[in-house]
């Protein structure tokens, strides 16, 4: 009945009287998109404003990464027990920078397994930026629950973005290869990898992915994820083709307190490796291609082999 009396009314009413309601709400919603913009581009405005300043990439200090992520909440304990000591670091950024070819004119390319909140990577990555501007560093890490911090890449990505080298970084939610069970299966407060294996979830065989999408020639590759030796040893076969020839390969954890990882770090010659120094935590080693009648034979022998042998 309404609808009807609307209809009587708007047919007896000239068409002057409707055409300047027409036009009230034309301008109406004029204004109201003109306001809507102006709203807009000042909130633009304010974001850039206090995002203005030095934004220069730089190599942060160890402690400058601690300080920065104790501020955020995490646990001292963790932060310190669950990442790369300064000396290490400093013993990598030693050993590399003799080692690493010159830079390339799109500087060097690295590649990063095991985020955790970011200490290592944030250095490794300042270290790179530092030896030529350009670099970048793929980083590979499934963002689980682990030392029972929840979204660890949250960290990574307020760190990388604190000194400014987010945009020397692709940052990429997965496992190198096949998943895994998560904090290496040790149990964190109330967190049971075993229990929640099966709700867990990231991109696989990134590693694979990335060298079907044709990238590769990496020419430094950190490896602190997985901590099985089968596990490290299929993800080092998977990781050979990314690298360039003479990239450097970083281990942690080469000393006793992961066997598994030691006897690795020891037969590294069969992955095509040569190993070199270490600081008795991390061990680096290098990679040379083999030769095309090589590799086709290598290729011949691991289609043969379904079990890796690690020396006891």
């Amino acid at each position: 009945m309404l609808h009807a009396a609307k209809d009587i009314l708007r047919y007896l009413a000239p068409n002057g009287v409707i055409e300047a309601r027409r036009k009230r709400y034309r301008e109406m919603k004029e204004a109201e998109r003109l306001l809507f913009h102006q709203s807009r581009r000042e909130r633009i405005a304010r974001a850039d404003a206090s995002n203005s300043g030095n934004h220069e990439a730089r190599a942060p200090e160890y402690e400058e990464i601690i300080s920065f992520l104790l501020e955020r909440g995490i646990p001292e304990e963790h932060l310190r027990d669950g990442s790369i000591p300064p000396e290490s670091l400093a013993f990598i950024q030693g050993e590399i920078g003799s080692l690493l070819p010159v830079a390339p004119v799109d500087g060097y390319r690295g590649l990063h397994v095991g985020n955790f909140v970011g200490v290592s990577l944030t250095s490794v990555t300042g270290m790179l930026v530092s030896l030529n501007a350009s670099s970048v560093m793929v980083s590979i890490d499934p963002n689980l629950t682990h030392r029972g911090i929840d979204h660890p890449q949250d960290h990574v990505m307020a760190l990388l973005s604190k000194f400014h080298l987010q945009g020397n970084s692709l940052v990429i939610s997965g496992y190198s290869t096949a998943k895994s069970i998560s904090n290496d299966g040790v149990t964190f407060g109330d967190y049971d990898p075993a229990d929640a294996y099966a709700a867990e979830a990231a991109c696989e065989n990134c590693f694979s992915s990335l060298s079907r999408l044709g990238l590769g020639s990496f020419h430094i590759a950190l490896i602190d994820g997985n901590h099985e030796g089968d596990y490290v040893a299929k993800e080092l076969r998977a990781l050979a083709p990314l690298l360039a020839d003479g990239a450097i390969l970083i281990m942690d954890d080469v000393n006793g307190a992961w066997d598994e990882i030691a006897a690795v770090f020891t037969s590294l010659e069969q992955f095509g490796f040569t190993p070199g120094a270490t600081d008795g935590r991390v061990g680096l080693a290098t990679y040379r291609k083999p030769s095309s009648a090589s590799h086709s034979a290598n290729q011949r022998t691991h289609a043969k082999t379904t079990v890796v042998h690690l020396p006891q």
